[in-house]
């Protein structure tokens, strides 16, 4: 059975163990997700609140995948072509909704579990749009499946 938790980012990141299995759970060490979780980490180590949660999906009480949503203005830039045709570079911030990021265990991908995480995203994020950046064709072809849930895609790579 699975079954999908929301926790606050601050109260995930007490959790030492949670948070290790959060970065086992992600595709390496540079990625968007985790460049995103030193940020936030950067942010509570100062003592600052975040306006962040996470979406734990479990499947007979093992982490199979997880999603974070953010508030914040992200650490890392995202790539655009801006109205004169020009290749440029911003961040996100909240302005633009809610950062989405999904991560699931190739063991479990196909299975409906992406799909669960993003419904209940969906009504986390209470009619606040969800913005994802896909970073090449994988993740491109990945969030196309959540296009008519009204994700919106930001940077390059375009639903």
């Amino acid at each position: 059975m699975l079954s999908i938790k929301r926790m606050d980012y601050a109260k995930a990141y007490r959790n030492r163990e949670l948070m290790l299995s959060l970065r086992k759970l992600t595709l390496d060490q540079y990625s968007g997700l985790n460049k995103e979780m030193n940020n936030l980490e950067c942010f509570l180590r100062m003592g600052r609140k975040t306006d962040a949660k996470v979406l734990l999906a479990y499947k007979d009480d093992h982490l199979v995948g997880w999603a974070l949503m953010s508030r914040e203005e992200s650490a890392w830039h995202y790539d655009f072509i801006n109205r004169n045709g020009l290749h440029c570079q911003k961040k996100f911030n909240a302005g633009n909704g809610i950062l989405f990021e999904v991560f699931v265990h190739p063991d479990y991908r196909r299975q409906g579990v992406a799909s669960r995480i993003m419904k209940k995203a969906k009504l986390v994020a209470n009619g606040t749009r969800l913005c994802v950046i896909p970073w090449n064709d994988v993740s491109l072809d990945f969030y196309k499946n959540f296009k008519t849930m009204g994700v919106k895609s930001i940077g390059s790579y375009r639903l």
